[in-house]
C-alpha cells in the first residue's frame, strides 16, 4: 500500500503543534500562579512605610534617628526584592515562550489560531507582571532619594555639632567644679543602689565572679609571659618584627578575651542593672584601649631594647615618646569614660563642656611636647624630629588649643580624638605592613620554625618556602587592610550599618557602565579555580605515583602524560573559574579577538614556544631523560615546560632553551629510539708491538665490562700506521649512552694496566730537528760546549791615607 508522505507530514506537524501548545499552556498556568493584585498590595504597604520614614527623616534632629531610618529603608529594599524576584523569573519564562512562538506573521500571513491565541495570552500576562516591576522600580528610586536625604542631613548635623560654639566664660568655669561634684554624687548613689539591690542580699555570686575574673587576669599574665619567652628564643631576622607585633596582639587579645568572659559572667550571674551594664562596658573598653595603646607604643619604640626598635631613634627619645604616646591614650580614655558617665547620670552641661575642654587642652599640650622631643645620639648631638612629623604635630596642637579657647569644644574634641585613635589604627596597620613585607622577603621564613616545619612536612626546598611566604605575606597584608580601613571609616563618622550596606552592595553587584560584577562571584570564581588546580595536582600525583608507576613506560613517557594532564586540568580550571565569576564568555571572546592582533605581533615568540611545547609533548621528539644536542649545547633533558626546556650538562649547568629551537632547528637525540650507542676509543701502540696481542687484550677487556653490549660485538679497528704509533680504534656499544664517559674511563684505565703488564708501549709523538745553519755561539750552547762567563772585574778600592800608587 502506498503511503502519502504529505499526509504523514501534516499528522506530524499537528502533533508537534499540540505538544508546543501543551507546553505553553503549562507555562502560562505556571505564570498565572503569581497573584498580581497581592503583589501590588504588598508594594502599597511598602510605599506607606517609605512615606512614614520620609516624614521621620524630615523631623529628625539627631544622628541616631537618621541611622535608624536608614536601617529601616534597607529592610524595605530587601522586602521589595522578595516581591520582585519571583515576578522577574516569571517574566523571563514568558519571554522565552514568546521567542519560541516566534514573531507575529506579517500582514497577510497566516498562522495557527492556537499559536496566535497563546501569543496574545502570553503577552498579556507579561504586560500585567511588568506593572509590578515598574512599581517596584519607582519605590526603589524613592528609597534611594531618601538615602541621599539622610546623607545630607547627617553631614549637616555633623557640621553643626563641630561648628557649635560654647563660649568659655567665668561663670561656666565656676560652675564646672560644682557640676562635677554633682555628677560624682549621682554616680555614687547609683553604685550604692546597685550594691544594695544586687550584691548585698547574696554576695556569693559577686564573689565567684570576682574570683573568676582574677583567675582570668592571672591566666592572661602567665600566657603572655610564656608567649614572650617562646618568641624571644628565636634568632631569625623575622623575629625582629614578629616579637613587637606578637607582644602587642597576643597580650591585648588575651586581655580582651578575659574582659569579655568577665562581662559575660556578670551578666550570667544577674549582677547588672541598666546603669551598671553601661558603666562596666565602658570601663572594659577603656581598659582594653589603654592597654592596646601602651603595648603598641612599647612595641614600636621599644625604649628598653634598641635592637627591637622599629624607628631610628635613640633610647632617650624613644623613652620620652613612649611616655607621651601612652599619656595621650590615657587622657583620651579618661575623657571617653567621664563623658559616658556624664550621660549615665544626666550630668549638667557645664560638666560635659569642662570635661571636653580639659581633655582637648591636655591632648594638645602632649602633642606639643611630642613635637619638641629631641633625639640625642651618642655623639651628644641633639636633633629634632623630622619635619614631616614635627610640623603636623605642632599645627594640630595649635589648632586644638585655638578651637578650645574660642569655644568650639566639639571641634577641638573631634580633632583630638581623631589624632589619637586614627594614629593608633595607622600605627597598628604600619606594624602589620612591616611584618608582611619582611615575611615575604627571600630567605626570611625558611630558617624559622614554621619554615622548617613546612620543609619537613611537605618536602619543600627554600625556594618553595619563599614562594609560600610571599603569598602568605600578601594575604596577611590584605587582612591588615580589611581590618584598618573599616576601623578608620567608623572613626570618621561612618556607621556599622553603612559598612554592611557597602559590603552587601559589593557582594551582590557593582555596575560600572554596562559591565556588572560582584565580589562574591569573583571570589566564587577564584575558589573554583583553586579547587580545580588542587584537584589537577592531586590527580597528577595519583596518576604518576600509582598508575604510571606500574607500567613499563619509560620516564619520558610518564612525564609527558603527567604534563599533558596538567595542561588540560589548568585550562579547564581557568574556564570554570571564569564561568563561575560570571564573566560572559561571548564578550570575552570579542575582547580576545580584538587583542589577537596585538598578541600576534607582541607575543608571537611566546605563542610559538607554547605551541612548540605542545608539539613536543605529542610527537615526543625529545623527552625527559634524553641526552640531546641543541643550540650548541649537549646534556640531559630535565624538564619540558610551557615555554622552554631545561637541559643539564655534564658540568651540572642548567641550560634553558626555547621550545621552538627544538622544532625549527636540527636536534641530536642520542636516546630517541634506543638508549644504547657506539663509543669509539682511540688507542696507539709503538712500532714493533705484537699487534695480535694488542687486539686480543682490548677485546677481552671490552667483553668483561658489564655495560658493554655483547651484540653488536666489540670490534678493534686497525686505522693505520701513524707518524709515531700504530693506531687502533676499540669500537664498543654501551647499553646506555648517557654513561659512556664512565665506560670509556674504565676501559682506558684497564688498557693502560694490561699494556704495562704485557710490555706494550704507548708512544708519544717525537720529532727530529735538523739545523742547517746557525750562529756558532748558539751551536755551542746547544751542544753544551759554551764557555763559562768571565767574572766581572771588581772595582779598585779607594786608597787609604799613607798609601801611594804606582
Amino acid at each position: 500500500m502506498k503511503i502519502d508522505s504529505s499526509a504523514n507530514y501534516a499528522i506530524l506537524h499537528r502533533a508537534m503543534m499540540a505538544l508546543v501548545a501543551l507546553v505553553l499552556m503549562t507555562s502560562i498556568a505556571f505564570a498565572q500562579a503569581i497573584d498580581v493584585e497581592q503583589k501590588l498590595e504588598e508594594l502599597d504597604k511598602i510605599e506607606r512605610s517609605v512615606e512614614f520614614i520620609g516624614r521621620t527623616i524630615d523631623n529628625a534632629d539627631n544622628d541616631n534617628t537618621l541611622i535608624g531610618a536608614r536601617s529601616k529603608l534597607l529592610d524595605l529594599q530587601s522586602a521589595i526584592d522578595e516581591v520582585v524576584v519571583p515576578v522577574e523569573e516569571r517574566i523571563t519564562v514568558l519571554t522565552a515562550q514568546l521567542e519560541a512562538l516566534g514573531p507575529a506573521p506579517a500582514e497577510g500571513g497566516s498562522e495557527s489560531l492556537q499559536v496566535r491565541s497563546d501569543r496574545e495570552e502570553t503577552m498579556a500576562q507579561r504586560q500585567e507582571l511588568r506593572i509590578v516591576t515598574t512599581r517596584a522600580d519607582e519605590l526603589d528610586q524613592n528609597i534611594n532619594k531618601a538615602f541621599e536625604r539622610i546623607a545630607d542631613l547627617r553631614r549637616q548635623i555633623f557640621t553643626n555639632r563641630l561648628s557649635q560654639r560654647s563660649p568659655i566664660t567665668i561663670d561656666l568655669l565656676a560652675s564646672i567644679s560644682g557640676d562635677s561634684l554633682t555628677a560624682i554624687s549621682r554616680f555614687q548613689s547609683k553604685l550604692r543602689t546597685w550594691w544594695t539591690v544586687k550584691v548585698a542580699p547574696d554576695p556569693r555570686p559577686f564573689g565567684l565572679v570576682f574570683a573568676f575574673f582574677c583567675i582570668l587576669l592571672l591566666g592572661v599574665l602567665v600566657l603572655t609571659r610564656r608567649a614572650n619567652s617562646i618568641l624571644s628564643s628565636s634568632t631569625s631576622r623575622l623575629n625582629a618584627l614578629i616579637l613587637p607585633f606578637a607582644t602587642t596582639i597576643i597580650p591585648v587579645g588575651l586581655l580582651g578575651l578575659a574582659l569579655a568572659l568577665g562581662y559575660w559572667a556578670m551578666d550570667f550571674a544577674s549582677l547588672f542593672n541598666a546603669e551598671l551594664r553601661v558603666f562596666v562596658r565602658t570601663l572594659f573598653i577603656v581598659v582594653f584601649g589603654v592597654s592596646f595603646a601602651f603595648r603598641l607604643s612599647r612595641a614600636v619604640f621599644s625604649p628598653g631594647n634598641s635592637e627591637l626598635r622599629l624607628v631610628p631613634l635613640s633610647s632617650f627619645a624613644a623613652q620620652r615618646i613612649h611616655v607621651l604616646v601612652s599619656s595621650l591614650a590615657l587622657v583620651h580614655a579618661l575623657d571617653y569614660l567621664t563623658r559616658q558617665l556624664g550621660q549615665l547620670v544626666n550630668a549638667p552641661l557645664a560638666f560635659t563642656i569642662g570635661n571636653s575642654f580639659l581633655a582637648s587642652v591636655l591632648i594638645a599640650v602632649l602633642l606639643l611636647l611630642l613635637a619638641r622631643v629631641r633625639d640625642k645620639r651618642e655623639d651628644d648631638v641633639s636633633r629634632s624630629l623630622p619635619p614631616w612629623v614635627r610640623i603636623p604635630l605642632l599645627l594640630a596642637s595649635i589648632a586644638i588649643i585655638l578651637a578650645a579657647v574660642a569655644g568650639y569644644i566639639g571641634l577641638a574634641r573631634f580633632m583630638a580624638q581623631q589624632l589619637v585613635v586614627t594614629g593608633t589604627i595607622l600605627a597598628t596597620a604600619f606594624l602589620g605592613y612591616l611584618l608582611s613585607s619582611e615575611a615575604g622577603k627571600p630567605g626570611v621564613l625558611a630558617p624559622t620554625r614554621v619554615g622548617q616545619w613546612l620543609k619537613d612536612r611537605f618536602s619543600l626546598d627554600e625556594t618553595d618556602v619563599d614562594q609560600y611566604a610571599l603569598f602568605a605575606s600578601i594575604g596577611f597584608f590584605i587582612l591588615v587592610l580589611l581590618a584598618a580601613i573599616p576601623a578608620i571609616l567608623l572613626q570618621w563618622g561612618s556607621r556599622v550599618e553603612d559598612l554592611f550596606a557597602w559590603m552587601r552592595q559589593a557582594i551582590v553587584g557593582i555596575q560600572i557602565g554596562s559591565f556588572e560584577f560582584s565580589l562574591a562571584s569573583i571570589f566564587y570564581g577564584i575558589i573554583i579555580f583553586a579547587i580545580g588546580v588542587a584537584v589537577t595536582r592531586l590527580f597528577q600525583s595519583w596518576l604518576g605515583n600509582t598508575v604510571l608507576e606500574r607500567t613499563r613506560a619509560d620516564h619520558g613517557v610518564k612525564d609527558s602524560i603527567r604534563t599533558g594532564v596538567g595542561y588540560v586540568g589548568i585550562a579547564l580550571s581557568i574556564f570554570l573559574g571564569i564561568t563561575g565569576a560570571g564573566v560572559d564568555l561571548g564578550s570575552l571572546a570579542i575582547v580576545a579577538g580584538a587583542l589577537s592582533l596585538g598578541i600576534g605581533f607582541g607575543l608571537q615568540n611566546v605563542v610559538s614556544n607554547f605551541v612548540s611545547g605542545l608539539i613536543m609533548l605529542v610527537e615526543r621528539p625529545i623527552k625527559v631523560g634524553d641526552f640531546v644536542q641543541a643550540s650548541g649545547f649537549s646534556g640531559t633533558v630535565s624538564k619540558i615546560s610551557v615555554r622552554a626546556t631545561e637541559i643539564n650538562t655534564i658540568h651540572n649547568q642548567t641550560i634553558i632553551i626555547p621550545n621552538s629551537d627544538f622544532i625549527n632547528a636540527p636536534v641530536g637525540n642520542w636516546t630517541h629510539k634506543i638508549r644504547s650507542g657506539r663509543v669509539d676509543i682511540p688507542i696507539g701502540v709503538a712500532y714493533g708491538s705484537n699487534l695480535e696481542l694488542v687486539r686480543d687484550l682490548m677485546l677481552e677487556l671490552a667483553h668483561d665490562h658489564e655495560n658493554v653490549l655483547k651484540r653488536p660485538e666489540p670490534f678493534v679497528f686497525f686505522e693505520g700506521f701513524g707518524d709515531s704509533s700504530i693506531n687502533f680504534q676499540l669500537r664498543i656499544h654501551v647499553n646506555d649512552y648517557t654513561i659512556y664517559p664512565r665506560v670509556q674511563t674504565d676501559l682506558l684505565f684497564a688498557i693502560d694496566n694490561v699494556f704495562r703488564e704485557n710490555n706494550v708501549e704507548i708512544p708519544f709523538p717525537q720529532r727530529d730537528l735538523n739545523i742547517r745553519t746557525a750562529d756558532p755561539k748558539i751551536m755551542d750552547q746547544l751542544t753544551g760546549k759554551a764557555q763559562a762567563k768571565p767574572k766581572p772585574r771588581s772595582r779598585a778600592k779607594p786608597k787609604s791615607d799613607g798609601e801611594t800608587g804606582s
